[in-house]
This record gives structure tokens, C-alpha cells and sequence, in this order.
């Protein structure tokens, strides 16, 4: 069966971003207007001829997001497990995550989360196991000065690079001290 023009994939898939907000978006983070920490609520607002669903507002700020890197920059974030809290950034040197010269871009990282995040997560969690560790996962974002409150924007647009862990032992029963 032939294929008709316009009606192969790459062709739909084109017409449909170009239908969508994702080039006015990229606009407006170009210009300043919106941030790659805009909520979703937010955009939802300011694309609201669009009516986008808060699906769709995900969707298409993850595909601006990811063209205004391009353009722009990025930065690799570093968050919680949870997505709630972000902890750092530096700039992405864009190199392939087995890379050696990558180590000292992630010990970079590392080093901005708080030092007794993983010790508390740790420490509220009901397990009787020696050891355990937390996650905490990586994604590439456009350039931007990330806050701690960013978290839930970077989860929801980044384009997750790589997650580390970090090991917290668990203090035993008889290395507490009694009264």
C-alpha cells in the first residue's frame, strides 16, 4: 500500500506540534515570559485557548523545555525520589553518563544535596534491614537558577538523565546508647 503525502508518521507528528502551544512556548521561554519552573496551573492559564489538560501542559512543556536546552543551555538538577525538593544544578557538559569526566559532575552534584536527607529518609522508613539507601535521580533541564521549591517542575519537564544513591547505615540496636 502507497503512503500518502502527509499521512506518514514523522508528517503527522509535525503538524501536531505546530498545531499545539509548543512553539509559543518556546517563545516565551526565550523571551522570559514563562520559566522552566512555571507550574502547570500556570500554563494551563496562559494556554488556556489551547485548553489544555494538565496532561497535555505536561506533555507539551517537556518538548519546549527539552528545544530551549538546545538552544539555551542546560543544567543537570538533581531532586528527591519524590520530586519535591530540588537540591542543585550545574551546567550539563553534555557528555555521555559513563563517561569518566562525568564523575566529578555527579560528586558536584552529590555534594548539594542537604547531609541529613538520606539519613532522615532512612530513619522514617519501617524496615528492620542494617543498611539502606535513597534515591535520588538526575534530569536535564534548560538553563535557569533552580530553587529548592522546583522539585515538582523539574520531575514534570526534565529529561531524566541517571539517578544515584546514596548508602545510610542504620544505627543497630546495641551501638545506641542507654540512659
Amino acid at each position: 500500500m502507497p503512503i500518502l503525502a502527509g499521512i506518514h508518521s514523522a508528517s503527522r507528528i509535525q503538524r501536531a506540534m505546530q498545531q499545539s502551544p509548543i512553539p509559543e512556548m518556546i517563545a516565551d521561554l526565550a523571551a522570559g515570559n514563562i520559566t522552566p519552573a512555571s507550574s502547570i496551573a500556570e500554563l494551563r492559564m496562559r494556554y488556556r485557548k489551547d485548553r489544555l489538560c494538565e496532561a497535555e501542559a505536561k506533555a507539551c512543556m517537556s518538548h519546549a523545555c527539552r528545544a530551549h536546552a538546545t538552544a539555551a543551555g542546560s543544567v543537570l538538577v538533581v531532586t528527591d525520589d519524590g520530586g519535591n525538593i530540588c537540591f542543585g544544578h550545574v551546567p550539563d557538559p553534555g557528555l555521555d553518563t559513563d563517561d569518566p569526566k562525568m564523575a566529578t559532575v555527579f560528586q558536584l552534584l552529590g555534594k548539594t544535596i542537604d547531609a541529613g536527607h538520606a539519613a532522615g529518609i532512612v530513619a522514617a522508613r519501617p524496615t528492620a534491614d542494617a543498611s539502606s539507601s535513597v534515591e535520588y535521580p538526575v534530569f536535564a533541564m534548560p538553563a535557569f537558577e533552580y530553587e529548592r521549591a522546583h522539585g515538582q517542575a523539574v520531575e514534570a519537564y526534565g529529561t531524566y538523565v541517571i539517578s544515584f544513591r546514596i548508602t545510610v547505615t542504620r544505627p543497630t540496636a546495641s551501638s545506641t546508647p542507654t540512659g
